[in-house]
């Protein structure tokens, strides 16, 4: 039986029956694979697959004193967040253990949301340590890798920017292809950013990039420095394939030969500056 399923029956019409229920839940997630269940998941669960009848409650604190399931404990995380657990299965300290790690990964969790919504920035790896739940954490990449593999947490990512740096981010608030943007500027490296994002528009749209966009704040390069990077881009050994072209308004446009020819890249610029506006 997966561990996101309830013992299968074709409906559960009794409190006994949902009990029952709850309880060889609790224990199997406590037996394997060794953790806790949480109430929210498990209000979810029994919303789904019990079909309770109108107004039914489950009273966990009665239920925990019931003597058939007097093995099942109930643990209050620190946010008033509510844990079960089996003691067949999991000693008191274990059970502990597993709460600190599932606040952990919630907090961890509620930081790269709050700055991916709220900051609209990607969350360092080094500054995760400064959240009171995570210091004196040994490794955060374990939890990082615990979090992955949790269903609740399917929307934060991880991904390593060109400085080696790891930065998080929740793909609810913050689209992959604004992260890589947010990446490389996080990388403090101008001209690699300008050369990445022309390749990546010149590769996915297809289309040249307009050099006024450089100009935004979230790529962190200052107006006055501008030219000096785009001149960079076009002279580096590891940009040889960053083109620019301008069109006939005067505009200029950066385009990845590696993509996209010349006069298709002419031809799209002469469209976006002229043609899209002369053809509604």
């Amino acid at each position: 039986m997966s561990d996101k399923q309830l013992p299968e029956t074709a409906e559960y019409d009794n409190l006994e029956e949902v009990q029952a229920g709850i309880a060889a839940l609790v224990r199997q997630e406590s037996r394997e694979p060794g953790k806790l269940t949480n109430t929210n998941t498990l209000r979810s669960l029994l919303n789904k697959d019990f079909h309770l009848e109108k107004g039914m409650q489950v009273n966990l604190e009665e239920f925990v004193r019931k003597a058939p399931y007097q093995d099942i404990h109930l643990l209050m995380a620190s946010k008033d967040a509510l844990y079960l657990y089996s003691a067949n299965s999991l000693t008191e300290d274990n059970a502990e253990r597993l709460l600190r790690s599932e606040e952990l990964r919630a907090d961890i969790a509620a930081k790269i949301r709050e700055e991916s919504q709220n900051l609209a920035q990607l969350t360092g790896l080094d500054t995760l340590s400064g959240l009171p739940s995570v210091q004196g954490a040994e490794d955060i990449e374990l939890y990082l890798d615990e979090i992955a593999k949790d269903g609740r947490y399917r929307d934060i990512q991880k991904m390593v920017v060109s400085s080696g740096s790891v930065c998080l981010y929740s793909e609810t608030f913050i689209t992959k292809n604004y992260a890589a943007i947010l990446g490389r500027a996080a990388a403090n490296d101008p001209a690699a950013t300008i050369a990445e994002t022309v390749r990546e528009e010149s590769k996915i749209y297809p289309r040249p990039t307009n050099i006024d966009i450089f100009k935004g704040q979230v790529f962190n390069i200052s107006p006055d420095e501008l030219e000096a990077f785009i001149s960079k881009s076009l002279r580096g050994d590891d940009f040889h394939d960053i083109k620019m072209l301008q069109a006939s308004t005067g505009a200029r446009y950066l385009y990845s030969s590696r993509y996209l020819s010349s006069d298709y890249a002419m031809a799209s610029v002469e469209w976006q500056e002229v043609g899209e506006e002369n053809n509604p």
